[in-house]
């Protein structure tokens, strides 16, 4: 990858990498590719305004590759954006081995999925799991997403109202509403020879899989393989493989390095990766019971979160919707998946825009608090109404 020492230390600029609208300023509709120099571009520092910075402290080599990948998407005029072909920029920065300067097809993005999707990226290049599986899909959930994920996240003025306090990598954000990169080390920074910063030393390894049981499952196929890590790459299990109707724990779920959602599961006290499409959930009549969760001390929402992600945006969609039935809220889409909860008829619940296409029905990725809990996951459409 290109040398970009000139953005990362310039003295008369303050760069950031922002992707912010198609060539005629709108957020869908137009050519694939950057057409104008100006869809994902390194401009100046802006004041959008910005509601916190992320940061990765655990390791410096994060920050410089985030704004390294920034760098590389914003000067590379194959890549532009649009908000219904948001995920085209994913696809090609998979298949150029994660290098933007690399992408040879027009593709798209918009400020949150590039900004997720370097992230990822930077998690694979890493070998951060946290990173390259961070749980977030647009600018309403990257906050609580990138936390999650190890980032922390600076609301001091001197972050989100000026640039002179910023490092190379730090992600700005404005809740729901916009991100971007930051690329220039902040004059504040530099001129104290970095004093300003107290970087935490990297962690020994990166962080695996969790290992506590969330829900059982019940394997569909015969001689399904069990793996190692995420992805049909890696080498099978002693205990590989499971057949149909073999009884397992789910534990976790990571993106392997192609999309696809896989679960770490537990069986017969041994675990490994198993694809997620040959999982059901297990329909026995007396399931172990979910361990108790404590409430918070400031009493504010406990939060779930769905497994999946979803796979398109469309803004028409975005809105409140109300439920015309008992509902099931799934940790992804489809029947198939398991509930996270149901919610009465007529309760109301916010998406963004984004949902999953099954079988010709929309499922919609919904956000709302019911019971003390904020949950985000997948309701059917068939039975929410505007």
């Amino acid at each position: 990858m290109a040398n970009y020492n000139n953005y990362y230390n310039s003295t008369s600029t303050h760069y950031i990498s922002n992707s912010g609208s198609d060539e005629s300023g709108k957020y869908h509709g137009g050519a694939a590719g950057d057409q104008t120099g100006g869809e994902w571009v390194l401009r100046p520092w802006y004041s959008r305004p910005w509601s916190c910075v992320l940061r990765y402290e655990k390791d410096a080599r994060v920050g410089q590759k985030l704004a390294e990948l920034g760098c590389a998407a914003a000067l590379n005029d194959k890549i532009g954006y649009d908000q219904y072909q948001r995920d085209t920029y994913w696809d090609q920065l998979k298949s150029a081995g994660y290098d933007p300067s690399k992408i040879t097809v027009a593709c798209e993005s918009d400020c949150s999925a590039g900004v997720i999707a370097n992230t990822k990226a930077v998690g694979n290049l890493l070998g951060i799991p946290a990173l390259a599986n961070v749980n977030a899909t647009y600018t309403g959930n990257m906050r609580s997403g990138f936390k999650a994920a190890g980032f922390t996240v600076l609301t001091d003025a001197k972050y989100t109202n000026g640039c002179s306090y910023l490092l190379p990598g730090d992600i700005l954000l404005y809740d729901a509403a916009h991100t971007a990169t930051n690329i220039t080390v902040g004059s504040n920074v530099r001129n104290h020879g970095g004093a300003a910063v107290t970087p935490q030393p990297a962690p020994a390894a990166p962080s695996g899989p969790g290992k506590d049981e969330k829900w059982k499952g019940v394997v569909t196929v015969n001689g399904l393989n069990v793996r190692k890590w995420a992805g049909t790459e890696h080498g099978t299990c002693s205990f590989s493989p499971l057949n149909t109707g073999n009884k397992i724990g789910v534990c976790d779920s990571l993106k392997a390095s192609d999309g696809s959602l896989w679960y770490y599961i537990k069986y017969n006290g041994k675990y490994g990766f198993v694809h997620s499409k040959y999982v059901a959930p297990d329909s026995s009549p007396t399931p172990s019971p979910a361990p108790p969760q404590a409430k918070p001390a400031n009493g504010t929402p406990m939060k779930k979160t769905a497994h999946e992600l979803a796979k398109s945006f469309s803004g028409q969609l975005a809105g409140t919707y109300r439920t015309t039935a008992d509902l099931n809220i799934r940790a992804g889409a489809g029947t198939d998946k398991p509930s996270m909860v149901v919610i009465p008829k007529g309760t109301a619940v916010q998406n963004y825009g984004y949902y999953t296409n099954v079988r010709g029905i929309k499922w919609l990725y919904v956000q709302f608090t019911y019971g003390n809990v904020t949950y985000t996951g997948f309701g059917c459409g068939t039975y929410l109404r505007k």
